[in-house]
This record gives C-alpha cells, sequence and structure tokens, in this order.
C-alpha cells in the first residue's frame, strides 16, 4: 500500500493533527480557546452553521481570520506547508497586521500547487461547472462565509451526489493519488442519477419501500401507513413520505439513486442500506437545523449575512447617541429603561427584531427593501421552512442584485 501524503507529513512534523480540524487549527495558531470553540459548535448545532461563521457571528475570530486559517488548512491538508510554518505564518501576520498570504511571502513560501485541488477548479475542470457560475458561488461564498461547496449545492448548480464524490476526490488527490481528466469526468458522471432516469414509480414502488425500512430510514409501521393513505392520492410513494415529514428530500434523492444502481446491479442492497443508514446519521447529526429566535436572533441573521458589520452597527451607535429622542423611543419599544447608553440600547435592540427592524429602517430608508427580505427570510427560518444557511444564500444575492439595480443609472 501506498504511503499517503499525510503519512509522509506526519514523518516530517509528528505534531500535525491528523483531521486537521479548523478548530483545533484555531487553537493550535493561539487565536481561540477551547471554551470559543465549545460555544462556538453550540451556536453551530442550534443555528445549523458552519462552525466557522458561528465563530464570528460569536466575535471570536474576525470574517478574514476564517478566510485566511481555512487557508492555511488547505495548504496543510495539500502537504505545501507543515505546522511549525504555518505557526510561523499565524505569529508574523498578527506581529505585522498583514494577510496570511502576504506573511507566507515572508516566509518565502511559495503558494504554487493549491489551485489544481480546489473544489471550484475540479468541478470546472471536469465540466460540472461553467465560469460564471463558479465566480457567483465564489463571491456568495465569500459575503456569506458559507463553504463554497454549499453555496453551490444551494444555488441547484450542482447536485448534492456531485459534490460528494468531488470532494471525496479532492482528498485522494491530497493523499497523492493520480487522478487524470478523464476519471474525474468518468467519476462524476457516476452522481449525475437524475429523477428522469429512475425506473417508474409504478414498477419500483415496493423496491423502495423495503429500501427504506431496510436501511432503518423508515419503519415498517411507518411504511405501511404511508401505503394505505397513498391510495387516496396520486402522488408518488417517496414524494409522499417527504411531504408528510417522514424522511427528508435529500434522504429520498439518495435512496432513488441507490435504487437505480440497485436496478443496474452496480451495488448491493447490504451497501446501500449501509449507505443510507450512514446519510441518515449524518442528517441527525449536521442536518437541516431550524433555530429559535432565542438561539438566532435577527441581529444574528443580518450578522451572518454580512449585512449588520461592525462598521454598519457603529454607525448605528453613533446615530443613537446623536439623537436622544431616538433612544427614548428605542427604550419605549423595548419596554426597558436600564440601558442608559447607547452601547448598551444597541445589545437589548439586536435581540428584539422588531425593534431592530424599526431602528434600521428609519436610520437607513433606502435600505428598506433589503430590510424587508432580510425580516421575511428570517421569519422562514422561524417557521421552518428553509435552514439558516439557505437563507443566508438567498439573502446575500438578493441583496446583491438590490445595489446592482439601485446603482443602474436611469
Amino acid at each position: 500500500m501506498s504511503m499517503s501524503s499525510y503519512e509522509r507529513r506526519s514523518k516530517k512534523n509528528p505534531a500535525l493533527p491528523p483531521d486537521l480540524r479548523l478548530g483545533q487549527l484555531l487553537i493550535q495558531f493561539g487565536i481561540v480557546t477551547g471554551e470559543d470553540i465549545s460555544r462556538g459548535l453550540r451556536l453551530s448545532s442550534g443555528a445549523g452553521l458552519p462552525l466557522g461563521k458561528a465563530l464570528v457571528l460569536l466575535d471570536c475570530i474576525s470574517d478574514l481570520v476564517l478566510q485566511d486559517v481555512v487557508q492555511a488548512q488547505s495548504m496543510l491538508r495539500d502537504g505545501l506547508i507543515d505546522l511549525d510554518q504555518a505557526n510561523q505564518a499565524f505569529e508574523i501576520s498578527s506581529r505585522m497586521k498583514i494577510s496570511i498570504e502576504k506573511a507566507f511571502i515572508v516566509l518565502e513560501i511559495r503558494l504554487g500547487g493549491l489551485d489544481c485541488t480546489r473544489l471550484g477548479n475540479l468541478l470546472k475542470a471536469s465540466h460540472k461547472l461553467k465560469k460564471d457560475q463558479l465566480d457567483l458561488g465564489l463571491r456568495i461564498a465569500s459575503n456569506s462565509g458559507l463553504p463554497l461547496g454549499q453555496v453551490l449545492v444551494e444555488l441547484n448548480f450542482i447536485w448534492q451526489d456531485t459534490l460528494d464524490v468531488t470532494l471525496r476526490l479532492q482528498r485522494e488527490l491530497r493523499e497523492g493519488e493520480p487522478i487524470s481528466n478523464r476519471a474525474l469526468k468518468k467519476e462524476l458522471r457516476k452522481a449525475d442519477i437524475t429523477l428522469p432516469q429512475l425506473p417508474t414509480i409504478d414498477t419500483q414502488k415496493v423496491l423502495l419501500g423495503q429500501l427504506l425500512v431496510e436501511s432503518g430510514v423508515v419503519d415498517s409501521t411507518a411504511l405501511e401507513r404511508a401505503l394505505n393513505a397513498q391510495q387516496n392520492n396520486s402522488l408518488p410513494l417517496g414524494q409522499f413520505l417527504v411531504e408528510t415529514g417522514v424522511i427528508s428530500d435529500r434522504i429520498l434523492k439518495l435512496a432513488l439513486n441507490l435504487q437505480l444502481l440497485l436496478f443496474n446491479k452496480k451495488t448491493t442492497r447490504e451497501s446501500a442500506c449501509l449507505t443510507l443508514k450512514q446519510a441518515l446519521e449524518q442528517e441527525v447529526k449536521h442536518g437541516d437545523f431550524n433555530p429559535s429566535e432565542d438561539s438566532f436572533s435577527f441581529g444574528d441573521f443580518l450578522t451572518a449575512s454580512n449585512y449588520l458589520n461592525i462598521q454598519r452597527e457603529q454607525e448605528v451607535v453613533s446615530r443613537l447617541e446623536q439623537d436622544a429622542i431616538l433612544r427614548v423611543r428605542m427604550q419605549r419599544m423595548l419596554q426597558d429603561k436600564s440601558a442608559g447608553n447607547a452601547q448598551t440600547l444597541m445589545k437589548l435592540v439586536i435581540k428584539n427584531k422588531a425593534v431592530l427592524r424599526s431602528l434600521l429602517i428609519e436610520l437607513m430608508p433606502e435600505e428598506r427593501e433589503v430590510l424587508d427580505c432580510a425580516y421575511i427570510l428570517y421569519l422562514m427560518i422561524l417557521q421552518k421552512k428553509m435552514t439558516s444557511c439557505q437563507a443566508i444564500v438567498d439573502f446575500t444575492i438578493k441583496r446583491n442584485r438590490m445595489v446592482c439595480a439601485q446603482r443602474r443609472p436611469a
């Protein structure tokens, strides 16, 4: 068995973390504490946000620091740097107040070799993504702070299956396994199983139910109830199970994909059931979280979307300091007169969706359409009509379109 790039790197640097997780690297570089990571993980689980975004929301790190650490993480995984060099780069970056890229230049470390394993470039090389789609995805990922792969799926540019296969191939490339463009395209074609290619529901209905039951996704009683209820409507079994909340849309798509592979004898029933079971476990652990208003406020949503950034928040606080009448009105709306200064008042306002929306619209009337859009998307999160990540991507796109429309000459 050939030695992986990680094993080769580990011999040179035994301190290299085996999984190179973001939280471990942030602690390793002295950027956050273990308690910060625990707080970030709690918010990440409660709000359905990536850990890095949760830490930004908690003011543990900035967006720029997050981008720097993610870049260093990618370079470590590709074997372009070792942990000592990464530590030196972050020490220089902190001391000289420069980006991590410039710190690598100070250390005379070449940044070449990274592009060949970047997710976007792999998808583009295999003709799964057009250049303009990648550019849009990168802009939204940068503005929203969400992972590029997740953004591309939310935009419906690629299937989740395509992302999963590409990420696996990316790991193989990083471990030193050579993959040609032809092999890459062949692997990704396997993920392109679309609904028109599937067997008809009439001939495969029972097999779908059996697959869901055998994998533990649906119990036999729930399946029997669904089959009985289905007789009174024209919905396919899978769609009925999704609409009644028995399974998620992603689990259905995966089950149908596996069903086709079984039909074409390209996988075994045991393997298909194991795949479905693992997907369900991942969904339960990291799936579609829908936070409550207490755990994820409207202010948190605006902050997570990079709309209510530090500069804009400071501008609002400054306006509150200058306008005593406005401060009194906000206190009345909050029914709390304990907030004596603008800074304390702002902290209370951020936690109240109605008051925050009212304040921002009053101070920035030209932003009303943007704020109304954000408010509607936030309510959809609370109503469990979309996840927080979907809402952030949607808001980022709509906000940019509105800004462009406002700037377009008449």
